[in-house]
């Protein structure tokens, strides 16, 4: 038998204890094999040649199961796919096995989604040290918060890969985003980084304007959603001012900037060189003298003003 498929059949721990030795692909989730289940697991794990990937999520696991896995793994240098979704292994069991696939090289997917952010940042990590040509990451609504990004940052330290972070709909807050701009200090790889719906105070805007200044690598930020407010707005606007001095060329803002001496509305607009897409951030309105800037909304006018930019732009 190569390939095994017993995902919700009631195997239980006895189940566990009689399966081959000889199958390169197991996936028994959704089935309560408990502590016991796994202790036979980890003896498969320690003698079995074959196996490549091993499914486990939905299975009851918790902490204590996971530290019996993780010895079994310490030797075994076959399986490139572990999966522990939807487990309550919490961050104590996801160290575990982090921990025992220090010198592991043969890894290439550790799968935690449905556990606790700090969980699923760990086994990311894992991946990414292991697959150097990994390029994109993808963490939406994955329960991360602001220690997580601790083990994200890590990876954006060390990589030599990853272009694209998408980290949409979480709640890593301002200290999340500044363990993210201290790594993008020393990272110009990473092109793309969507921190939308994270709620982002102007404190952690304030760490993002600091990072437009210095890196020259990223060409595409998402920050929709978030409650930086006029004062994020304005940290915002004097990067890209910068950029605009320094001649950067993902960033075209030129236009807006001569527009800011001469309408009384204009709007900031980050450009993609590459792919040849604009994208509106900030509002900026001229009054009394003094600016007032606020989140690009999709409004009629504010996006009939938009049309007019790109028109001009074009022309």
């Amino acid at each position: 038998m190569i390939t095994w498929n017993l995902t919700y059949n009631k195997i239980g721990p006895i189940g566990v204890f009689y399966l081959g030795e000889t199958v390169t692909t197991l996936n028994i989730s959704g089935n309560n094999i408990k502590d016991k289940g796994v202790e036979y697991l980890a003896d498969i794990l320690r003698c079995n040649k074959t196996l490549t990937t091993l499914s486990l999520s939905d299975c009851g696991l918790e902490a204590s199961c996971t530290q019996r896995l993780a010895d079994a793994l310490r030797t075994n240098n076959t399986l490139t796919k572990l999966v522990l979704g939807r487990s309550k292994i919490g961050i104590a069991g996801a160290k575990y096995i982090a921990a025992a696939l220090r010198n592991n090289k043969t890894l290439k997917q550790f799968e935690l989604s449905g556990n606790h952010g700090d969980c699923v940042a760990i086994g990311v990590t894992v991946q990414f040290r292991n697959d150097r040509t990994l390029t994109t990451l993808d963490l939406r609504q994955n329960q991360i918060e602001s220690t997580s990004v601790k083990y994200i940052a890590d990876i954006i330290r060390t990589t030599t890969s990853l272009t694209t972070l998408d980290l949409d709909f979480n709640t890593i807050r301002d200290d999340g985003v500044k363990y993210l701009a201290d790594a993008l200090q020393i990272n110009e790889i990473l092109t793309t980084l969507d921190l939308s719906q994270n709620d982002i105070s102007p404190r952690g805007i304030q760490y993002v304007a600091d990072v437009l200044r210095k890196n020259s690598g990223l060409q595409s930020l998402y920050l929709q959603q978030n409650a930086f407010g006029v004062v994020g707005g304005q940290h915002l606007v004097g990067s890209l001012r910068i950029k605009l001095q320094q001649n950067n060329t993902n960033i075209n803002i030129r236009k807006y900037c001569e527009d800011i001496d001469s309408y009384k509305e204009c709007i900031c607009i980050l450009y993609d060189e590459e792919k040849k897409h604009y994208d509106a951030i900030c509002m900026v309105k001229k009054a009394y003298g003094q600016e007032e800037i606020k989140p690009f909304q999709r409004d009629g006018a504010t996006f009939k003003l938009f049309c007019k930019f790109i028109l001009e732009a074009f022309n």
